[in-house]
Parts: C-alpha cells; structure tokens; sequence
C-alpha cells in the first residue's frame, strides 16, 4: 500500500526470477539484465525502480509516468484543462456543448425544489443517492466529479483518435441539438451503469468508512475495494493536485489541500504527505541523481501528460545519461504500451515510436552487456 513496498515486491521478484535461472552476479557473463516496463502509476513505479534500485534494475521505460504530479510541480487546473483540448480536439465544437450544457444542468440543480426528485426525473439518477449528500450543492459537485472523471477516462482511452472512440461519441451526444442539456448529461450517466435503467451515484463510491465520489484523486479512483485502495494511498504520499477552472468545460472546482487533510483523516485516519517521496527519492531534482538509462514516453492528448515529464533539455548532461524522452502528438494514455502487437490501426507516430523503442532497448542491453565483459 506504499510505493516503497510495492519497489520491494518487485525488487524480490527480480532477484527470485534471475536465481530461477541461474543468472550470474553483475559483471560477469552470466548476469541477466533487467529493464522495468510500465504506464501510468506503474510507470512512475517503473521511474522508481531504477532511481532506488539501481543494483537491481538497469533500465527503466515509463509511459505516462505522473513524476512531475508526486513532486507537485504541476498547477491543478492544466489536467481538466489537457481533457478539454483533447475533447475539441475529437469534435469541433464539443468543449463548448459540454461546458453549456453543464452548466445549465448545474444551474437546474441548485435551483430545484427538490434536487433528488429533479435528478431521479431528469437526469435518470436512481433514487439511491448516497446519505451523506444532504444539500444540491454537494449533490452537484458529486455528480460533476463523476461527469469530469468519466471525460478522463475517455480522454485516456482516445486512441487511436478516430470516430470511433468513446471520446467522440460522448462529444457527438453533448453536440446533438435534439436533445436538451439535461438529456445530454443523462445519456453520458447511462453508460456507466448498464444495463441498468437509472443511474445509481452510489454505484462510484469506493469501499470502506466515510466513502464519497469525491476522493484524493480527482480524476477518479473507481469504485470497491479498488477504489479504496487507491484512496489511500491518493491520501498519504501520492498526492495528485487536480481540480477544475473556469477556462475548462466542467463547473469550477477548486482543489485544496484542506479539503483532502478533511477527507484524509475521515477516510483513513491519516495526513497527506505530498512532498516527502520527492524529497527523499530525490525525483524533484532529476539533474542531482545519478539516474541513468531511462525513458519517458507520453501520448500528448493524454491529461496525464501535463504531469508527466515531457522534456530533459533542462538536464545539462541527459543525453550522455541516456534520459530519453519520446512524445507521440496523436498518443493517449500509454498509447505505445496498448495491449496488442503493434499493427496498422496505429499513428505514424506510434508505430516510428514502437521501432525506435526497440531500437533504444537494444542498445541498451548490448551496453550493458559489453560493460560486464570488460
């Protein structure tokens, strides 16, 4: 439930596996060498593993990697701001259909009577909203959080960046004129709980004490136990600062550091800790490590790459480091790590990508390979 323990974990695994076959100790000819492959979290974990263990691990690849969100150096609104170019990016007009569209949906909701019976009648929520949302302002923001994080999602899986993505078809439903903002809101709701008939907001809580929608990561930390999990640890060191702005397309939200100490200690009984992995890792200030043989890719419509690092040109020595740094225009969320082999349905960028990667690794493992036969 640590990012140390789970570099631990790995680190075991490593060790166990190269016993498992018979691999020698470094600098001899036997020795197996080791590169971490990983996106998104696990891309920042597989950063880590060569930043901490470097006895272990002699090469790191991380797609997607939120360094610069654990080391807080990226404003909260660039997220939802990133979701939002990329949504106008997949149909003209859609940041502009959505951000209307909520907001009168918002300005209906507080102006309710009643704001559970307005939800159940015209946005088709289920008559189960959870018992802690007692007031329209709270239900509102609970609903926006899951609209915001349900765009991120589609946002990550935009690829390639076509018609036929989730991004465009929620983009071509705000965009209908047929439909009024209300029905609008209430198709894109429908999807998340099929095939249910309504929409139930109890449906997104995480598990556990004190559970609500909002929780520490604003893009979403899913629901069950899963969602637990990752509510704890969003709680105690990886802390993400993302909120919403007014030049967005999702109601103004205002992430703070008080809310989630709030939200902390009721969840979990603990006190974010925001700094201390970049202060004690060291990853706050890249050119003072010794880091060597790393690389970072992003999919630049990917919100997390606003997060990520995008750029090593303020390292003065990267390139004799080998701290490489790949960017793909038309990529999403880890685009170049997509769960099948690489194939025509993917950008240009992606496929020069895949064979420069390969590329890349191959040096690396005839590098190493010629140091431990020196």
């Amino acid at each position: 439930m640590t990012p140390s323990q789970a570099l631990a974990d790995a680190a075991h695994l490593v060790q166990t596996f190269q016993s498992d076959y018979n691999c020698g100790p470094r600098g001899t000819p036997t020795y197996c060498p080791v590169i971490t492959v990983g996106g998104s979290y696990p891309g920042f974990l597989s950063f880590a593993m060569r930043l901490q263990h470097s006895d272990v691990i002699d090469g790191a690849y991380a797609a997607s990697a939120p360094v610069n969100f654990y080391s807080q150096k990226t404003p909260q609104s660039e997220y939802y701001n990133l979701v939002t170019k990329s949504a106008e990016l997949s149909l003209s007009g859609c940041a502009e259909a959505i951000q209307s569209a909520l907001s009168t949906v918002h300005e209906e909701i507080l102006a309710a009577t009643d704001f559970e019976a307005y939800a159940v009648s015209s946005l088709n929520v289920c008559p189960d909203v959870p018992s802690y949302i007692t007031t329209a302002s709270m239900f509102a923001d609970e609903l926006f959080m899951v609209i915001g994080y349900t765009f991120a999602n589609l946002n990550m899986a935009n690829y390639p960046p076509t018609n036929a993505t989730g991004l465009f078809s929620a983009c071509s439903t705000f965009a209908d004129s047929t439909l009024t903002e209300s029905q609008k809101a209430a198709t894109l709701l429908s999807t998340l709980t099929s095939p249910a008939t309504c929409f139930s907001l109890s449906s997104q809580l995480p598990a556990g004490l004190n559970a609500t929608v909002s929780s520490g990561d604003w893009s979403g930390v899913g629901s069950g136990a899963d969602g637990e999990m990752w509510d704890f640890q969003t709680c105690s060191l990886l802390v993400e600062s993302i909120g919403y702005d007014e030049t967005s397309m999702f109601p103004p939200r205002e992430w703070t550091m008080d809310w989630l100490t709030d939200h902390c200690k009721a969840r979990f009984d603990v006190t974010p800790d925001p700094l201390k992995l970049a202060t004690s890792w060291g990853f706050d200030d890249l050119e003072s490590t010794d880091l060597t043989r790393v690389l970072f890719t992003n999919g630049l419509n990917d919100g997390w790459s606003v997060g990520s690092i995008v750029s090593v040109d303020d390292i003065e020595n990267a390139a004799e480091r080998e701290l490489v740094v790949m960017n793909f225009p038309n990529g999403a969320h880890h685009s170049d790590l997509a769960h099948s082999d690489p194939s025509g349905e993917d950008t240009v960028d992606i496929q020069k990508g895949h064979a420069d990667i390969l590329q890349l690794m191959g040096r690396w493992l005839q590098q190493i390979k010629e140091e431990y036969q020196s």
